[in-house]
């Protein structure tokens, strides 16, 4: 790709260049953080990739739900960013609105008390964070999700508000807030923005799921998971970075290594100039979609992003 990382932090928030082809690389790589930063580097040496973002998942309901210091440490050793999904529901609850961490429950206040906590202990740390939470609320299959019943776009925006409200009134100044629905389709990405002063960062989640799964949008390139959502995203700001914080293909029939290529040629053209972070999604996914890059072809592909 002809990538050359300028990357620059000031304050701690963390810039690069809007110019094609010269994104800066994130993994999700499980276990990291969660178990030391190993699954990283491995998928920096499977790839050829210098990973600067460090992507990792953490539900308000799991045993460990305040801030994991010894996850971010581990982060920063690398000198790299953490990008944390911050989930609002039990663990193992996807496609039914959460009991204990909903909308309602949110903006009635009854997780302040977690919040500021954690706006707290992400100030104590100092570095920069990027933080998304309610990702994707344009769907129906995280209990936020704006399709599910009893769902609203006035309620995922005054629970957005609320806790960046939160953020704010502790004094916390090194999370930066990530708004990231999901590309497909006619996605509807405007609806649920909470509005420029609330947000730092415009992001966008897509995958080719394949050909055998065409509920997941079946066989698409690039473009065709991500064009029509850029511009519409792109809309919602025009001076605001955008990310792509979700991104991969299954194996597809062998398809994957063009997705990639599609991928790479996308990101080198000035359509997609603004895009300065691309986070790739190394697991297997919620629907047991199988994200995980490891055939050769794929790896080879990777490597010519270097």
């Amino acid at each position: 790709m002809g990538r050359i990382l300028r990357l620059l932090t000031f304050f701690g928030l963390l810039i690069a260049p809007a110019s094609a082809g010269a994104e800066v690389v994130g993994s999700f790589s499980p276990p990291s953080p969660y178990a030391g930063t190993s699954a990283t580097r491995a998928f920096e040496q499977k790839t050829g990739q210098d990973v600067k973002v460090v992507s990792f998942y953490h539900p308000w309901g799991s045993p460990n739900s305040t801030v994991q210091k010894p996850w971010l440490e581990a982060v920063a050793r690398r000198g790299d960013v953490p990008l944390i999904t911050w989930e609002p529901r039990t663990p193992g609850n996807f496609l039914s609105v959460d009991r204990k961490f909903n909308l309602d429950s949110i903006n009635a206040g009854r997780h302040d008390a977690y919040i500021r906590q954690y706006a707290r202990d992400l100030k104590e740390y100092g570095r920069a964070v990027y933080l998304r939470p309610l990702h994707e609320p344009n769907g129906w299959w995280f209990p936020w999700g704006g399709e599910l019943r009893g769902n609203t776009a006035a309620k995922i925006i005054a629970a957005w508000r609320r806790i960046y409200v939160l953020f704010k009134q502790e004094g916390n100044r090194n999370a930066r807030f990530v708004y990231s629905p999901v590309a497909y389709d006619n996605a509807d990405i405007g609806t649920y923005f909470p509005g420029k002063s609330f947000v730092d960062v415009l992001a966008l989640d897509g995958f080719n799921f394949g050909k055998d799964d065409p509920q997941g949008g079946g066989r698409r390139s690039f473009n065709g998971v991500f064009r029509e959502s850029y511009k519409r995203i792109a809309a919602l700001d025009r001076s605001a970075p955008i990310w792509i914080a979700e991104i991969s293909s299954t194996f597809d029939r062998g398809f994957r290594p063009t997705f990639l290529r599609s991928a790479r040629i996308a990101l080198d053209s000035a359509e997609y100039r603004r895009i300065s972070v691309v986070v790739w999604f190394d697991d297997i996914g919620r629907s047991g979609a199988d994200f995980r890059l490891r055939d050769g072809a794929t790896l080879s592909e990777f490597r010519r992003w270097g």
